[in-house]
């Protein structure tokens, strides 16, 4: 399935991404997140059209994640347990990228990708092709790999099961707090 893009672009100051200039424990600032997806990207905020290269974003409780428009990911914020995709956990003292991070799949970039949604420390996106790719924090089964438990997560891309195969067909996703609900081609959700 040929799924188009919808994108809504809002804009916003650098310092309503995330709070003025307040660390929230460690976190990034603001206005330090908006400077390294200016410094990616390219003029504007992530929020705020960064530029022509940003089709659609997300964002979850500390880390947020952009859709170019050649259809990769990057990701930024805090990467505690793997939400940004990019085969780590951020920096071993407080995990934490300011620059965005393309998100992998295996060994390569996750491309193809048609739409993102985030939860609070997890994100999955929805390819061109309809299949669903998720990452980060699973305690509760939301990368839908089948696994859940304490300290469950995927610092890689996964494709979604579905029974013995994989989750197909796919037009739209949307993320909760620890929970992941897809909507296939059909209408069944």
């Amino acid at each position: 399935a040929n799924i188009p893009v919808l994108s809504v672009q809002v804009r916003v100051p650098d310092t309503a991404l995330f709070g003025v200039d307040n660390p929230l424990s460690g976190f990034a600032s603001a206005k330090g997140v908006a400077e390294a997806a200016k410094q990616k990207f390219g003029g504007g905020t992530p929020a705020g059209a960064a530029g022509p290269g940003v089709a659609t974003m997300a964002s979850g409780d500390h880390h947020a994640c952009a859709v170019r428009t050649d259809r990769t990911v990057w990701c930024w914020g805090a990467a505690s347990w793997g939400q940004l995709g990019d085969g780590t956990t951020g920096d071993a003292v407080d995990h934490l990228r300011t620059t965005p991070v393309q998100v992998l799949r295996g060994t390569s970039a996750l491309k193809g990708v048609a739409k993102i949604t985030a939860g609070a420390a997890s994100a999955c996106a929805v390819r061109t092709d309809g299949t669903v790719w998720c990452w980060g924090l699973g305690t509760r089964g939301q990368l839908g790999d089948g696994e859940a438990g304490t300290g469950h997560h995927r610092t890689k891309a996964a494709q979604v099961r579905r029974g013995t195969g994989y989750l197909t067909d796919i037009v739209h996703l949307s993320a909760g707090y620890e929970h992941v609900c897809a909507l296939r081609s059909d209408g069944t959700v």
